[in-house]
């Protein structure tokens, strides 16, 4: 999705969503009048979008933990603190589970309409624990629509096919 004032040459926006004709085109960035971004750009993206929330979900109940300790052990006693901050830790890794389901493919078709070299792209992104190995049990746990899926296995058809000069 493009920012009012965006066109070639522009940054694309930093949304996940694709929408209209971008969704379905099947032509490079460039031809759609989308900017291209290098694969380390790309990547940063991703820290910023999937990497740093996860963390700061999973971070979240030790934060909670060290501010809480005396007033909410004295309130709570120290068994009921106990079963709370396992309570708490458990909602926070299913949340930052979540977050990544639903993030990684936004980030990952965003990507691979916006880099060149989506071979590069996915080798650095297993690389930066961004996304997880195909084969991976954990890869089928990401939340995307059929459509999402489709658009995501044509992306990567068509970079795998080789580039037929013409003289």
């Amino acid at each position: 999705m493009e920012r009012k004032g965006e066109g070639i040459g522009k940054v694309p926006s930093p949304g996940f969503g694709v929408s209209g004709a971008h969704a379905r085109c099947q032509v490079p960035p460039k031809s759609r009048g989308l900017a291209t971004v290098t694969v380390s750009e790309a990547i940063a993206r991703g820290q910023r979008l999937i990497n740093w929330p996860v963390g700061a979900l999973l971070c979240a109940p030790a934060v909670v933990a060290v501010v809480s300790r005396g007033p909410l052990t004295l309130s709570l006693g120290d068994r009921s603190y106990r079963v709370l901050m396992m309570v708490l830790v458990s909602f926070s890794f299913v949340s930052a589970w979540f977050w990544w389901s639903v993030a990684a493919p936004k980030w990952r078709l965003w990507a691979y309409e916006h880099v060149d070299d989506i071979t590069e792209l996915k080798r650095r992104a297993l690389r930066a624990k961004l996304i997880w190995p195909d084969t991976s049990i954990f890869a089928r746990t990401e939340i995307k629509s059929a459509a999402h899926a489709t658009r995501e296995r044509e992306l990567e058809q068509r970079a795998l096919k080789p580039v037929v000069r013409q003289r």
